[in-house]
């Protein structure tokens, strides 16, 4: 419901249990601030037992261009 969030995907692997969340954000500073809400912390609270990895498989982007953009 974020108008700052551009693209929030969600994908599915071969990988058993494993699912990868892509996110496009028009700054840095916004997706920061989302992260401020009351009803996003209680999602990612929810969330946090769910995920198997570590955030080392977090990977920052800088888009440069591509289709829907």
């Amino acid at each position: 419901r974020n108008d700052d969030c551009i693209h929030y995907l969600i994908s599915t692997t071969d990988e058993a249990d494993a699912i990868w969340v892509t996110e496009t954000w028009t700054t840095k500073d916004a997706h920061e601030a989302s992260l401020e809400s009351a009803e996003v912390r209680a999602l990612i609270g929810q969330a946090i037992p769910l995920m198997s990895r570590s955030t080392s498989d977090q990977f920052e982007l800088q888009v440069i261009g591509g289709k829907g953009l």
